[in-house]
């Protein structure tokens, strides 16, 4: 018992004297957990048991444990379900056990005031869990059974993680503790059994203390993921425009990070998009998504789960649904007079009249007054575009213009495009000025754009 009074100090796994709901099966786990949580600590205890209707064996474990909740005055609940006749979902059946259980934890801890869940979970569990998600390809999340964890109402900890069945078995027989052996823990068609019979065996050969070796190697993985996961959140803040459903990676930020963190912010950025729906987040998802990320192909897109697609555009990485329609914000607006304002996508156009003189920025466009021909027009792009560029001669076409600027085919359907009353394109901001521009004039119609495309990773 002393092993695990100082699991719970090092883990500080429980608090003094709190209200507990212990999840008591009838096997030997948490039998002793139960009994260690009467005999050796001074919290209030509440017992929650599941009876799952697969066994016959099941009725004689509930009366079991009843029995033993009356004889040290312990509250007892007790729920029986059909699983063979009611599923929850087109999982295995132990998921589905392991869902209703959960909420029926959850239902006596609220109606309890409890705050915390204890479960049976031991040694040999943490390392048959570690090696089956290793072995499918463990991607997120834990690798193996945390010590204490958030649960929608207070914690759930596992005051037995630093045992292994084992030395469970040998301290309750010590201890005369009652429990039943359920007889599917034989059955060799679940993969944690196979584990269990064939594999631990082999290990406890190599390492007689193969669970303080795991349990060690669990707790310093979690950690490094936490960091991990911080900066991974760092790195999508400084990288992702977040907007209209989409998410848009700005690639020549994103690859100056390390492989590892993008490898990180791609399965969190999944998960966002992904949200409340419930999707698996494969790592040859995420591999793919990282080959877009430094393929020599400009243009590419891979399909995901759940109708998402990952979609490489020049220097932006796309992930939107399939199809979905875009809530473009419709733009064809005319400019009677100065001062105004025009609300695009990306920002926000200023009209006004400047005597001051200057040269103009990038974010900025001069008309001379005298030429200005009223209204003016902001829209997007039409089919066939061209502009007389400031400078060179001749007309280009809008469409090579965005071309050789390694703008997103989404981002130009939605870029601003000035022009005068004629059709005469006078500004496509950021990218060129026409020949009706000047940078110095006595009097002249300033527009500026107010927040920078660049800034918003479209380019």
């Amino acid at each position: 018992m002393k092993q695990i009074d100082n699991f719970v100090k090092r883990h500080h796994l429980l608090q003094h004297d709190e209200v507990v709901v212990a999840a008591v099966s009838g096997g030997v786990d948490s039998m002793l957990m139960l009994h260690w949580l009467i005999h050796h600590t001074s919290h209030r205890v509440i017992v929650a048991h599941v009876h799952h209707g697969l066994r016959q064996q099941s009725d004689d474990e509930r009366l079991m444990i009843e029995q033993y909740c009356e004889a040290y005055n312990i509250k007892f609940y007790f729920k029986r379900i059909d699983l063979k006749g009611n599923r929850v979902s087109s999982k295995s059946i132990q998921n589905d056990a392991r869902a209703i259980r959960y909420a029926f934890f959850s239902e006596v801890m609220q109606k309890e005031n409890a705050a915390t869940l204890v479960t049976g979970h031991h040694g040999d569990d943490q390392v048959e869990t570690v090696l089956m998600k290793i072995t499918r390809g463990h991607v997120g999340g834990s690798i193996g059974i945390k010590a204490k964890r958030k649960l929608a109402e207070g914690v759930v900890v596992r005051p037995l993680l630093g045992l292994t069945k084992a030395e469970i078995v040998a301290v309750a027989s010590e201890e005369s503790v009652p429990w039943f052996e359920d007889a599917s823990n034989a059955d060799q068609s679940y993969t944690r059994n196979r584990y269990r019979s064939r594999i631990l065996p082999e290990i406890q050969k190599e390492n007689e203390r193969y669970v303080q070796s795991y349990q060690q190697f669990v707790e310093e993985y979690d950690e490094l993921r936490a960091y991990v996961t911080q900066e991974a959140e760092n790195l999508l803040r400084d990288c992702v425009v977040y907007e209209q459903g989409q998410a848009i990676v700005a690639l020549t930020r994103f690859r100056k990070h390390a492989i590892p963190l993008q490898r990180q912010a791609i399965h969190l950025l999944l998960n966002y998009l992904y949200q409340s729906q419930a999707v698996y987040v494969s790592r040859v998802h995420i591999e793919d998504c990282l080959r877009l990320v430094f393929s020599s192909n400009p243009s590419a897109e891979i399909a995901l789960s759940n109708g998402y697609i990952c979609k490489r555009d020049y220097e932006s990485l796309c992930f939107l649904l399939e199809d979905e329609p875009t809530d473009l914000l419709e733009l064809n607006q005319r400019v009677e007079e100065v001062p105004s304002a025009i609300t695009t996508s990306y920002g926000i156009l200023t009209f006004e009249k400047s005597l001051e003189q200057r040269q103009a920025s990038e974010h900025e466009c001069f008309i001379p007054m005298k030429d200005a021909s009223f209204p003016l027009i902001v829209r997007t792009r039409n089919r066939g575009d061209v502009i007389e560029p400031k400078g060179l001669d001749g007309r280009q076409k809008l469409n090579r213009i965005f071309i050789d600027q390694k703008v997103t085919r989404r981002a130009r359907d939605q870029w601003p495009v000035v022009t005068d009353s004629k059709g005469n394109i006078l500004w496509l901001p950021l990218l060129k000025k026409s020949r009706f521009t000047t940078e110095r004039a006595d009097s002249y119609v300033l527009i500026t754009l107010q927040r920078s495309l660049k800034d918003a990773g479209l380019f």
